[in-house]
């Protein structure tokens, strides 16, 4: 039988074209359909893996992703183009004739991977297909954001392929994907991809989890909406323009992790309930704040400013964890409309948002793609260094996708390292000599074993000895 959806292409299109005009004015809606129509031509024989749905599906819906974060016209060319030259008798070189060397260098960074061929096994064809993946990111990010997206709709359609490349293709975008999301900060794209592969990895745990939020959703909507109400009126009294005011549903994934952090079952668990605060300034950000911790009281060491020191990714946001209403505990996440704009769509709000909070930001800019191309030059370094697949893997992992703490020196320097650091990673990361030379630490003004795991916001002092002759053997364990 006919697929359905076969009929509404052109709706769908339509409907694609209307929203991204919305953005971009002057969106080249003839280019756009030529591309469209060069895709399902070449494509036109081929049906994705349920064996009814006509391929050229796959781009589309990854065209609709991409527009969720508004990107440009050449990406959501390259989005329909994607796999034209990997998957049909279309070449490259035509690609470019037809929508110039822009698009074909996107496509090509999309779709050269598959074509890395190897006489060894085929994990390392795909870590070498990855690392050219990343350098050629390195280059132009729009690269990736396809290939995000084009993994996302695979992930949602991964019920249509064997169970067993199912659970590869699941780990594999845990391991590797999520984390370049997290990288590029675009914390929605993040959260629907880990749901996702929590849902093929772990089936029992994520049945649990979900069924446990539907079971609470009523009780947890009475809750916030009371909670709603109250910061409202006060917020109001105060002068500060709220410009929202939701309710946060935690994912399952987030839930699920906070289990395994904390050892407990997930009826155990106290912050679930979560709000978020969009104001128009920083400083009323603070001010909101105030009123929040003024109204509920706030529970001791849970309170976070990434205003002041933002994540690695360039998230910025003011979180705290209160007694809130009947004394159920609520996390509050407060911030601006831009810095919610950041959080949402990361790298993509600062390549392609064009409205009044961008305008004057080029220096801003410059220094987003700058903070985002450091792990490009950690990416060339390994490749100098002429790593194997398992060295390259793992070396990524630690350096790069691994969760990053901030830690500070006494000076007030920041210092990004990796989660799970110690004193002794601190003193390598200042310089050589210092890691060498090192014989203790201070965290706080404290003497603490070189051993000692770092957490976010330590002050670190490395007490060093001109006697020291080094690094010690024992310290490859930590």
């Amino acid at each position: 039988m006919a697929n359905p959806k076969k009929v509404n292409i052109e709706r769908e299109i339509e409907e694609i074209i209307a929203e991204v005009k919305q953005y971009l004015p002057d969106f080249d809606e003839k280019k756009f359909l030529k591309a469209f129509e060069f895709a399902r031509n070449a494509h036109a024989d081929q049906l994705r893996k349920d064996g009814t749905t006509p391929y050229i599906w796959h781009p589309i819906e990854a065209v609709k992703i991409l527009v969720g974060l508004r990107v440009d016209e050449a990406t959501l060319i390259t989005a329909l183009l994607h796999d034209v030259p990997e998957d049909t008798n279309r070449t490259l070189n035509e690609v470019g004739k037809l929508f110039g060397e822009k698009v074909a260098f996107l496509v090509d960074g999309v779709t050269k991977l598959s074509k890395v061929h190897y006489k060894y096994h085929m994990e390392e064809r795909q870590v070498e297909s990855l690392k050219k993946l990343l350098i050629h990111s390195a280059k132009d990010p729009r690269v990736i954001l396809v290939k995000l997206a084009d993994r996302l709709h695979n992930m949602r359609t991964l019920d249509n392929v064997n169970p067993t490349k199912r659970l590869r293709i699941a780990k594999e975008t845990i391991e590797i994907y999520v984390p370049i999301a997290n990288l590029l900060g675009i914390s929605d794209l993040k959260r629907t991809l880990e749901d996702l592969c929590f849902k093929y990895l772990l089936p029992t745990d994520y049945k649990r989890i979900t069924e446990h939020i539907e079971d609470n959703q009523v009780k947890q909507k009475k809750t916030l909406e009371t909670t709603i109400k109250i910061i409202e009126k006060e917020l109001a009294k105060a002068n500060i323009k709220t410009l929202k005011l939701s309710g946060r549903q935690k994912t399952p994934y987030s839930i699920f992790k906070k289990t395994i952090r904390k050892n407990k079952e997930v009826d155990e668990l106290e912050d679930l309930l979560a709000l978020r605060i969009i104001v128009e300034t920083e400083r009323d950000c603070y001010l909101a704040l105030g009123i929040v911790h003024s109204i509920f009281r706030p529970k001791p060491g849970r309170f976070k400013d990434y205003i002041a020191v933002p994540k690695p990714n360039g998230y910025q946001s003011l979180h705290t964890v209160v007694f809130g209403v009947k004394g159920e505990i609520t996390e509050f996440q407060i911030r601006t409309e831009k810095m919610h704009i950041d959080g949402k769509y990361g790298i993509a709000a600062h390549y392609f948002y064009k409205d009044d909070q961008y305008k004057n930001e080029k220096q801003s800019e410059k220094n987003y793609r700058q903070q985002h191309s450091q792990w490009a030059e950690k990416i060339l370094e390994y490749q100098k260094a002429n790593y194997n697949a398992e060295h390259f893997l793992e070396a990524l992992k630690i350096d790069i996708f691994h969760d990053r703490i901030f830690t500070f020196t006494p000076k007030g320097d920041s210092i990004d390292l990796p989660s799970g650091a110690s004193p002794i990673d601190f003193a390598y990361a200042i310089h050589t000599e210092v890691g060498d030379n090192a014989i203790k630490a201070k965290i706080n003004d404290v003497i603490v074993p070189l051993t000692t795991t770092l957490k976010t916001g330590d002050v670190i002092e490395i007490i060093t000895s001109d006697k020291q002759k080094g690094p010690e053997r024992e310290w490859l364990i930590f």
